[in-house]
């Protein structure tokens, strides 16, 4: 009896320490950092030490998403999350805490073990019909085969999930799985297909008064109009996202449209600008731990330095990619062999064929993965250029054959002209390196480029056709 009452004024004392904490905490208007939830936190844990394990969900769910998920706190979450784990809960908690687990270690990089929570959620989602809990998890599944490259097997998650809102009537969710589509689409060639799923994606953000999916969807229209040229617009749109990411204080969103921002200005060549976004970019990725968003400005940082001929810092940044557990893999081997070739090591080769491979096996997923295609071509002229009769030019056309089949396969997926003329920047990467005779590649790609237009009866003041770097076509 004595235990049991120790236990009984132990709980008592926990949950009113809950109380206290919920009564003396800052209203949510009022929550701008980590320290003004510091009352929630601590309610949660005399919660969970008063096993009230329903209330702790509940608590914990009013600071996720909105704010620890917000603001970066990746691992934190996970931490509080999974004190929940084995205790009982009631299943829109249960749920709630497998997704929430799900998400939090998708944003780490961590995709297999994200997916591992998404159909525990899903699965319990359906035997209990929790319509709206399926429908979130049936739309995460989808983010994650996306970003395993899997896109078919995405798009058929995100069409479930889909109908699951409309039925729900869900229009945040409708946003969120729409927009969710277009990315898809992009990814495999098919953007003008990608235009209007996004502009109605923004719509419905903007009728249910989401800043955060109506930030995200503004960036990703800017990035639409960066593949098709259009570096005026393209900036328009990053420059608003970034704007109400600032406002809403999300740090997570505020890295990735700096990192856009600092892509469009390496491609305008303002490469001084553009390492200014991505450095900003890469100090929030890093407060976040978010190992994703520091591998892609670590990647924009290289090429500006190999641009601007710092081989020392591209190295430097490029083996501090190869750390993390992300998929940017092959594109960071690719540039590392890049690296190694302005070194003139006889080990770039080995970085081109590790890349080659790395590339396949995401085209093996997905075989029209533009942006794999690309870098498995390029990776295929870095083979070339290694070759021990690259010398003889007599050889070159037989050693470029490969390189010119995938890059013609690229193309077929998407001739989208920011494309082509990122694929022609990292070629320009590898000559600039001291390589000759890669003209034919360089002709098939300018050719796909459209071709200026002036007025009856004018010239271009330019003189000769030139391309994207001032050298004569």
């Amino acid at each position: 009896m004595k235990d049991e009452n120790v236990t009984y004024n132990r709980r008592n004392l926990e949950l009113r320490a809950a109380e206290y904490y919920a009564r003396s905490a800052k209203p949510e208007s009022e929550w701008r950092t980590y320290d003004d939830i510091h009352h929630q936190l601590a309610k949660f844990g005399h919660q969970i030490g008063g096993g009230d394990y329903n209330a702790a969900g509940q608590t914990l769910n009013a600071i996720d998403h909105n704010y620890l998920f917000l603001w970066g706190y990746y691992s934190r979450l996970i931490e509080l999350r999974e004190k929940l784990l084995e205790h009982p809960l009631s299943p829109k908690i249960k749920i709630g805490n497998l997704n929430g687990l799900g998400r939090a270690f998708h944003l780490l990089g961590q995709i297999e073990r994200a997916v591992q929570y998404y159909e525990k959620a899903c699965s319990f989602a359906q035997k209990t019909d929790a319509l709206v809990e399926e429908g979130e998890n049936l739309g995460n599944l989808g983010l994650a085969y996306r970003t395993l490259g899997e896109v078919d097997k995405s798009v058929e998650f995100f069409e479930k999930a889909l109908q699951s809102a409309r039925v729900t009537g869900d229009t945040v969710s409708m946003s969120v799985w729409i927009g969710s589509l277009a990315r898809s689409y992009v990814l495999v060639g098919k953007s003008e297909s990608a235009l209007p799923l996004y502009e109605e994606a923004l719509s419905l953000a903007r009728e249910a008064n989401d800043r955060q999916r109506e930030s995200v969807w503004l960036s990703h229209l800017g990035t639409l109009y960066e593949m098709w040229g259009d570096l005026e617009k393209a900036e328009l749109f990053c420059d608003r996202a970034l704007d109400i990411a600032y406002e809403i204080g999300d740090r997570r969103g505020q890295s990735t449209r700096l990192s856009c921002l600092g892509h469009i200005r390496y491609v305008s060549g303002e490469f001084e600008a553009a390492a200014g976004y991505y450095r900003d970019a890469l100090c929030k990725s890093q407060e976040m731990d978010n190992q994703l968003g520091e591998s892609y400005q670590l990647l924009g940082l290289t090429k500006i330095c190999l641009n601007q001929k710092d081989i020392c810092q591209a190295e430097a940044n490029y083996r501090l990619v190869l750390e993390f557990e992300t998929n940017n893999d092959y594109l960071a081997v690719l540039l590392l062999g890049i690296v190694v070739l302005y070194q003139h090591d006889v080990t770039a080769e080995l970085y081109f064929r590790e890349a080659t491979n790395l590339c396949r096996t995401m085209l093996d997923k997905t075989a029209t993965l533009y942006t794999q295609r690309y870098a498995l071509a390029t990776a295929l002229v870095g083979q070339a250029v290694c070759d021990l009769h690259w010398p003889d030019p007599a050889q070159r056309a037989v050693l470029l054959a490969p390189a010119l089949a995938e890059y013609r396969r690229a193309l077929n997926i998407t001739a989208a002209p920011g494309v082509v003329r990122d694929a022609l920047r990292d070629l320009e990467l590898i000559r600039a390196a001291g390589i000759e005779g890669l003209e034919p590649v360089f002709a098939l790609l300018e050719a796909a480029l459209p071709k200026p237009t002036y007025p009856t009866g004018e010239k271009s003041t330019l003189g000769e056709a030139t391309n994207d770097d001032g050298e004569t076509a």
